[in-house]
């Protein structure tokens, strides 16, 4: 059976040959060695950064480019044509980028540059660096990453270096309804770690960087990759329109500047062995991997979990003694653990430790009075500590409790730290694996291993970006499509690489088998709803937008459309459990934490059994947020507290999207029960608190947590109870401000309803609803943002008759809305009217159909007449204060008047002098 593959495969390699030497002869791009092989030698000195133009040389913090980068220069600067650059982690390749962004800037001052890279802390790198470096120049660098609010994207679109997720970018071209004119003018893209597009996330990467080739005919691309030996793959890719490839440029190990030792250890692991015993093991073979390859010098080494950086941490602290010279002990004020162990030389490095231990840490390591650091993967890409030596201890990671493999780029991160050029021209790293994983090391750190398209696993999703994007319009555009992607200049090479996703068949052409395989993608999303075709042409549906709006993934908007008929106390349930949180962690340390936060009386949906899922991490999290709860004062939590911030900003910020698209999901499919239960979690993330408790008060300024419960005590466990206690009844009860408290409750806004149904024989009856708030619109805090919402259905049958959503801006003053509806007689109706963004203001009426019935019916007791009198006359006491105001105001400018009149005669009769 291997033979017949390996023939077929050679088959396919000799016909796809043959086809490509039929076509019309294209200019083709020069390599590297052929750039050399017409200039007779390599360059015999290295080139000085004057090179690039007198004003710009300060950009660089050296004076002579190095070895690769002197070679790769004229491609760089002096030529206009695509380029793929593939050398090793920690040769100098970005710098590369800086020579590119010149030569844009000083062809076109206003250049608009594009920076892509897969890792938010690489752009964060970036970011930092140039907005820094180039604004001597007023050349501005705007950040887009999935935490980047409005101001960010505003400046990002008037900026000159824009840095950017593939995700985000992607989010950031979509959003505009007119998207050929929203286009930014891009003249360069820079492709930072092209070589990911083989990871999990790379066929983002892959798709934005299709649809800007589609989009930019004329841009000019800079990849630079890690060492890969199908690079021309990404070359002919990424070719300009008309050339076979792009100037490619390969540098291998001897064009890094400080020269690297790379080992992979293999273990051989019992099968009676766990991993936890299997990590333990590779713990104990640390002193002798330091001793035999790091020269007494600076030490990283990459642990696969928080708590594994302190296990190891403490093990080296006790056996390193006096391998490394002493120091003079560090005196900040520390965790005595902490201390301790640095004061030994070695120290810990997380996420979790607070900025100050970080700080502290990495000082002493760049001083040298911290030899060894154990840290997590999240050093290698997020903070700059170069070590002599790099072991990367163990090649899997727990997340959600399951063994994963680090991704190649996390490694390459991680060996990139290896080797410090300020003070050796030599470096070393260990990658420490089991016996069955050494030869896939060893193809990574060699550079021998090929690179794939991670396109195939995500090509719905992708497909359906594209068609939001205008990029597919039909079948045929969707093969136009696919045809400009890396995927099928890869597949065509090597079809069997993707054999599990796309099966070659042997008497179909592959591009025959690539056409089934995007019908087959296309037809699952018009199976989903998510596309619908229109005269011909296929257009995203009100799914496929709520998914995209949202940043869904399709997993879970199927996972979304299955649900129906959702109950209020069971959405959170539901929501949690969605495939979008199966990417949060859940590390092992955090259980006690959780099952802590479980067992507060505060908690309104308690789970049952051990904490042990993702899910029940997502939901404890939520209730955190709502019940208001204080983060737990143990000191076994303290260090758990910034990974906790982290992971509930994460969290909510996922729920909130969750809950608009189920929002839109559900007013779609008419399920009013799922649609009454996301529009009350929305209130109470919006208000962050639950609605129906006395956390309702917190709302109030001047009513704390404390206050709260002071009052939930004395059975107040709503704003509108709260409402009926006499001015005297808080002083009573021993809170400060009581008078402040007792306006302010007053001043938060209720909604009334009031509605009727006049009955037409004729045509269909006519529902009118008008809606009052007691509090001026203009009085609201945050009124421009804020909406009400109104829901209608029938009670008995859970009829969905009307949903709308109206911003408070748009309410000048009381509302009046007129619906036709077919209602039965006998029927009844409930109309439902909140704020998105308060709890304790809604409220709701039921309408009788009954034909008898002409008059009007509240859900509320209070007499909304006196309601409105009161409010009026609140404001005509608002009025005769602003009135007096205005007179002192008027008094005291008189007086300044005359002031400043003199001041005015002193200035003139001053100018009217003329100067000797």
């Amino acid at each position: 059976m291997k033979d017949i593959r390996d023939l077929l495969i050679a088959k396919s390699a000799e016909k796809h040959e043959k086809e490509t030497s039929q076509q019309p002869s294209l200019p083709s791009s020069p390599t590297h060695e052929d750039l050399f092989e017409c200039t007779k030698a390599k360059p015999a000195s290295n080139l000085n950064t004057f090179a690039v133009g007198d004003n710009y040389a300060s950009i660089f913090k050296f004076s002579q480019f190095n070895k690769m980068q002197t070679s790769a220069f004229p491609m760089i600067f002096q030529d206009s044509d695509n380029c793929v650059v593939t050398s090793p982690t920690g040769s100098g390749k970005t710098v590369l980028f800086e020579v590119a962004i010149i030569r844009a800037l000083k062809e076109n001052s206003k250049a608009k540059i594009l920076y892509l890279a897969p890792l938010k802390a690489l752009c964060n790198e970036r970011f930092s660096d140039w907005s820094h470096r180039f604004a001597r120049f007023n050349i501005s660098a705007g950040l887009l990453t999935g935490d980047s609010d409005m101001r960010e994207v505003q400046r990002a679109r008037a900026c000159n270096i824009v840095i950017s997720t593939p995700e985000k970018w992607d989010t950031f071209t979509r959003q505009s309804k007119n998207r050929r004119e929203s286009l930014l003018p891009l003249s360069l893209l820079l492709l930072d770690e092209i070589h990911a597009i083989k990871e999990n996330r790379g066929a983002n990467l892959e798709a934005v960087v299709t649809r800007i080739k589609n989009l930019y005919h004329n841009i000019r691309i800079i990849a630079l990759s890690a060492t890969v030996p199908n690079i021309d793959d990404i070359s002919k890719w990424l070719r300009k329109p008309g050339k076979l490839r792009a100037t490619t440029l390969k540098f291998n190990d001897t064009y890094r500047s400080v020269k690297l030792t790379k080992t992979v250890l293999g273990f051989n692991r019992k099968p009676t062995t766990n991993e936890f015993q299997f990590e333990a093991f590779l713990t104990s073979k640390l002193l002798a991997i330091i001793q035999n390859y790091g020269n007494r010098k600076p030490v990283l080494v990459f642990c696969a979990t928080r708590k594994s950086t302190i296990m190891t941490a403490k093990a080296l602290g006790k056996k390193l003694g006096s391998y490394f010279p002493r120091k003079p002990p560090i005196t900040d004020r520390l965790q005595p653990q902490l201390l301790d162990l640095i004061n030994n030389g070695v120290a810990y490095h997380h996420g979790g430790l607070s900025s100050e231990e970080r700080r502290v840490i990495e000082n002493g390591f760049l001083s040298g009075k911290i030899s060894v650091i154990c840290c997590t993967s999240t050093l290698a890409a997020g903070v700059n500590l170069p070590a002599f030596l790099v072991v990367i201890k163990g090649t899997k990671t727990w997340i959600n409790g399951s063994l994963q493999e680090y991704s190649d780029l996390e490694v390459l991160q991680m060996i990139g730290r290896a080797g410090r050029p300020q003070f050796e021209n030599q470096g070393a790293c260990v990658i420490m694996t089991q016996s069955a994983e050494k030869a896939k090391y060893e193809k990574l750190i060699h550079g021998t291993e090929e690179v794939e398209s991670s396109l195939p696993h995500k090509l719905s999703e992708i497909l359906l970006k594209e068609v939001d994007s205008g990029q597919i319009s039909d079948f045929q555009s969707a093969i136009e499509w696919l045809k400009t992607t890396f995927f099928y200049q890869r597949y065509l090479v090597s079809p069997y690489s993707y054999a599990g996703v796309v099966k070659p068949v042997i008497y179909k052409k592959p591009s025959h088998c690539l056409e089934s395989f995007l019908q087959k993608g296309i037809k699952e999303l018009w199976a989903g709803g998510l596309i619908t075709i229109q005269q011909g042409e296929f257009v995203c549906s009100c799914y496929g937008d709520t998914m995209l709006r949202n940043c869904l993934s399709l997993e879970t908007m199927k996972y979304l459309l299955r649900l129906k008929n959702i109950e209020q106390d069971k959405c959170l349930d539901f929501l949690s459990q969605t495939p979008e949180f199966a990417k949060v962690e859940y590390r092992s340390s955090e259980k006690p934490l959780f099952r802590k936060i479980n067992q507060s009386p505060l908690i309104r949906y308690r789970l049952e059994g051990e904490i042990e899922a993702v899910w029940q991490k997502v939901h404890l999290v939520v209730q955190f947020e709502l019940g208001r709860l204080d983060y737990p004062t143990h000191p076994s939590f303290r260090n758990l507290s910034l990974g906790f911030n982290f992971d509930k900003a994460k969290v909510l910020r996922q729920m909130t999207n969750l809950i608009n698209a189920g929002i839109s999901i559900f007013e779609r499919k008419g399920d009013t029960t799922s649609l009454r239960s996301v529009l009350y979690l929305e209130r109470c993330l919006s208000a962050k608190a639950w609605e129906n408790t006395a956390l309702e008060l917190t709302q109030i300024e001047g009513i704390d947590k404390g206050v709260a419960r002071k009052l939930e005590t004395s059975n107040i466990h709503s704003i509108k109870e709260a409402l009926q206690l006499p001015r005297e009844s808080f002083h009573r009860l021993g809170i400060k401000n009581s008078v402040t408290i007792y306006d302010q409750l007053r001043s938060f806004p209720q909604i009334h309803l009031k509605a009727k149904i006049i009955r037409n024989a004729s045509t269909a009856d006519l529902l009118k609803v008008a809606m009052v708030i007691t509090t001026p619109i203009e009085y609201i805090p945050n009124y421009d943002s804020s909406d009400c919402t109104i829901l209608i259905h029938g009670r008995n049958t859970k009829e969905l008759i009307k949903y709308m959503k109206i911003p408070l801006r748009q309410m000048s003053g009381d509302l009046e809305i007129n619906l036709e509806v077919n209602a039965q007689l006998n029927e009844k109706i409930v109309i439902y009217a909140n704020f998105t963004d308060k709890v304790g203001s809604g409220t709701e009426v039921s309408l009788s159909c009954l034909p008898s019935i002409d008059e009007s019916d509240f859900s509320d007791e209070e007499d909304v007449e006196l309601m409105l009198i009161e409010r009026e006359k609140r404001k005509c006491e608002e009025q005769a204060q602003t009135d007096a105001k205005r007179r002192r105001e008027n008094s005291l400018e008189m007086t300044e008047e005359g002031v400043f009149s003199e001041l005015e005669r002193e200035d003139s009769s001053m100018s009217s002098v003329t100067p000797e």
